[in-house]
C-alpha cells in the first residue's frame, strides 16, 4: 500500500475544483432558513451564522475532493446576456424577486468580506464585470483542456445549465465532471455528473501490475472522493441534450424564452415543449449543436409543422444565434473581452496553492482570524447543532430550484 501511494504521488494527475460562488452562497442561505433559523440578517451575529454555514459547506466539499487548485467563479451584477433580451417585457433573469424581509445589503456585504477572507487563505476568485459564473466555469474547463493536460476539473454547482460542460478527452484521459452537492428526497444522493465516454472509462477495471505502472490516477481520484462521501453517486448525462433542450425549450428559471412562442386563438401561450423538441431532433437527426447548424435551412419547415403555424415573423438564423448565446457555454459566443479573460484563468491555474491542507480543512480553518469566527466562539454548541446532519433535511429541498 505504501509503494502504491508513493507511485501515485509520482504520476498523479492534478485536479482543479471550481465553485459556483453565488450558487453555493444561496444554497447555504436557503438551507440555513430550513433549519428553522430564519432571520432578516439585520445583525452581524446573523451574518456570522450564515457565513459559518457557507464555510462549513465549502470545507466539506474540499475535504471530499482534495483538489490541487481551487477557483471560485463570481457572477457580475450586469451580465452581458441581459442585452440580448433588453427588448423583452421581462428581461434575462428579470423575473427573480428577492425576499423583501431579508437585508440583502448585509448579506452581500458579508459575502464580499468572506471573499476577502478566502483570498487571504490562498484561494483564487475569477471575476469579470460582464460575465456570469457560468462563463467563467466554461473558461476554466477550456483552460484545462487546452493548456493543462495534467489536470482534471470538477465543477461544483447545482445549476442544471452547467451540466452541459461535462466532457472527456480520450487521448489525455482528462475529464470535466459537475458535482451537485444537494441531495434530493429522503435518503437521496448527491450527484457527480459524467458524460458517456467518461462513465464508460471510469467503469472499466484496469489490470494493475505489482509496480502499479498502469494504475490510473484520475480514476483513483474519483474513487477516493466517493469513498470519502458515501452519499455521492455517478450519473451519466448527455451534455448535448442539455444544450439543445435549452436552445429550443428555453429556461423558465432564467427567463430564457423558447425558440419560438406565440399566443393561440384562445389567448394561451404556445411554445416548443420538450416533447416537440425531441420529435424535432429525431426528425432532423440532430444530436448536437454542430448537427443543428448543418440543418439550419430545414428548421423553419420542421418548426411550422410541429407548431402548426407559419413562421413568417421570425428570422430563423438570427433567432438561433440569440438562443445559442443565451444558453450555450461556448467561448466562441462570448463577447471578446470575456473570451480574453481565458488568459487570466490560465495564469490563475498555473499559480501554486499556498494554503491549509485541504484533506483536513474545516470551517474553523477558513474563518480563523476573521470577525466571522465570533459565531464559533460565542455559540459553539448551537453552531454544532445547526450545521450537523444537513442531509437528513434534503427531502425538504426536493423540487426546489435555487436559481
Amino acid at each position: 500500500y505504501n509503494i502504491k501511494n508513493i507511485y501515485l504521488l509520482l504520476i498523479m494527475k492534478k485536479n482543479l475544483l471550481v465553485f459556483d460562488w453565488s450558487n453555493m452562497s444561496f444554497r447555504s442561505l436557503f438551507t440555513s432558513q430550513i433549519f428553522g433559523h430564519a432571520s432578516g440578517y439585520d445583525t452581524q451575529e446573523e451574518i456570522n451564522s450564515f457565513i459559518a454555514k457557507m464555510a462549513t459547506d465549502i470545507s466539506m466539499i474540499l475535504r471530499t475532493f482534495v483538489p490541487n487548485k481551487v477557483i471560485f467563479a463570481v457572477d457580475a451584477s450586469d451580465p452581458w446576456r441581459k442585452d440580448l433580451l433588453a427588448s423583452e417585457e421581462v428581461g434575462y433573469k428579470g423575473q427573480r424577486e428577492k425576499d423583501k424581509k431579508i437585508n440583502w445589503d448585509n448579506i452581500y456585504k458579508g459575502l464580499n468580506e468572506f471573499k476577502d477572507v478566502m483570498i487571504s487563505k490562498g484561494f483564487d476568485f475569477a471575476y469579470h464585470n460582464r460575465a456570469e459564473a457560468d462563463d467563467l466555469m466554461a473558461l476554466s474547463k477550456e483552460a484545462i483542456f487546452t493548456k493543462y493536460p495534467e489536470y482534471n476539473i470538477v465543477i461544483v454547482s447545482s445549476d442544471a445549465d452547467i451540466r452541459q460542460l461535462v466532457d472527456f478527452n480520450v487521448s489525455t484521459e482528462q475529464f470535466c465532471c459537475v458535482f451537485n452537492p444537494i441531495s434530493s428526497g429522503k435518503g437521496g444522493k448527491k450527484k457527480l455528473y459524467m458524460n458517456h465516454e467518461c462513465s464508460t472509462w471510469f467503469a472499466q477495471k484496469d489490470k494493475v501490475d505489482i509496480f502499479f505502472s498502469n494504475l490510473n490516477s484520475g480514476k483513483e481520484y474519483v474513487k477516493n472522493a466517493l469513498n470519502r462521501d458515501k452519499k455521492i453517486e455517478i450519473v451519466e448525462i448527455n451534455p448535448n441534450e442539455v444544450v439543445l433542450g435549452k436552445i429550443f425549450c428555453g429556461d423558465a428559471g432564467d427567463n430564457v424564452p423558447s425558440f419560438y412562442e406565440f399566443y393561440g386563438p384562445n389567448g394561451k401561450k404556445k411554445k416548443i415543449t420538450e416533447k416537440k423538441f425531441k420529435t424535432l431532433c429525431e426528425t432532423l437527426c440532430i444530436q448536437d449543436v454542430e448537427d443543428l447548424l448543418k440543418k439550419e435551412m430545414l428548421l423553419k419547415g420542421s418548426l411550422e409543422q410541429s407548431l402548426k403555424k407559419e413562421l413568417n415573423d421570425v428570422n430563423i438564423p438570427a433567432r438561433l444565434e440569440r438562443q445559442r448565446k443565451l444558453v450555450e457555454l461556448n467561448s466562441e459566443l462570448f463577447p471578446s473581452d470575456i473570451k480574453d479573460y481565458l488568459l487570466d484563468i490560465i495564469m490563475m491555474i498555473g499559480e501554486p496553492y499556498n494554503g491549509s491542507n485541504l484533506a483536513t480543512i474545516k470551517m474553523t480553518d477558513l474563518l480563523a482570524g476573521s470577525k466571522f469566527f465570533a459565531v464559533i466562539e460565542k455559540k459553539k454548541a448551537k453552531a454544532a447543532d445547526i450545521f450537523k446532519d444537513i442531509d437528513k433535511y434534503a427531502d425538504q429541498l426536493n423540487g426546489i430550484k435555487l436559481f
